[in-house]
């Protein structure tokens, strides 16, 4: 375990020498062309993009900083079908602070109108092993707390019909102080919901 955790900080070092910053909002086309190089967005390299989404399906990602981070990765309107996303989002060990910075929970988000039919799952994998599995039709899912360097997402998204808007993803990072769960889970909710309100707006206008 000790000899997977060095590779993973020396690997992640080397990327992020060379990863460009995310531009937003891009394409999963775009984001899967850049391989293992990725892309980053404040502290974050988002690489190893893979999966069955259309090539220009829009994919925003975006952050929100405070004592706890939240970086978010959301996915725009899909045909019907079903759909997998793979990635991987690993702090850059290049961060003044990084030893004390941990991703510490991560959610699943699902924007289908209210209407059923649509869904959304999301497997968590942390150092080789399942974290979590989570699940969405319509509302938020919240895993496990923990804490890691490094995070990997493989998320299937289930689209029956046309009511379907959105998904979005949001990893909670420990800054500085460590707020108890509950503080998490309260500011987790809060952004998600602020986001899928702001894009079902955005989806009538």
């Amino acid at each position: 375990m000790k000899t997977l955790q060095l590779t993973t900080v020396f690997l992640a070092m080397a990327l992020s020498a060379l990863a460009a910053p995310c531009t937003t909002p891009t394409t999963f086309g775009d984001l899967q062309s850049l391989g293992s190089t990725g892309c980053q967005d404040q502290d974050k390299i988002y690489n190893n993009f893979d999966g069955t989404l259309p090539a220009g399906t829009v994919i925003d990602i975006e952050s929100v900083l405070g004592l706890v981070d939240t970086h978010l990765i959301s996915i725009g309107s899909l045909p019907i079908g079903v759909y997998t996303l793979e990635y991987l989002i690993t702090i850059d060990p290049l961060t003044a602070d990084y030893e004390d910075r941990n991703i510490t929970q991560v959610s699943l988000g699902f924007d289908s109108a209210g209407a059923p039919g649509n869904s959304a799952s999301k497997q968590i994998w942390v150092g080789g092993q399942l974290l979590d599995t989570l699940f969405s039709s319509g509302g938020i899912d919240l895993s496990i707390p923990f804490s890691a360097k490094s995070v990997s997402i493989m998320e299937t998204i289930t689209v029956t019909n046309s009511t379907y808007q959105s998904t979005t993803n949001a990893f909670t990072q420990e800054v500085s102080a460590i707020p108890e769960p509950g503080t998490y889970a309260m500011i987790g909710f809060g952004l998600l919901g602020l986001v899928l309100s702001r894009r079902r707006f955005a989806s009538r206008s």
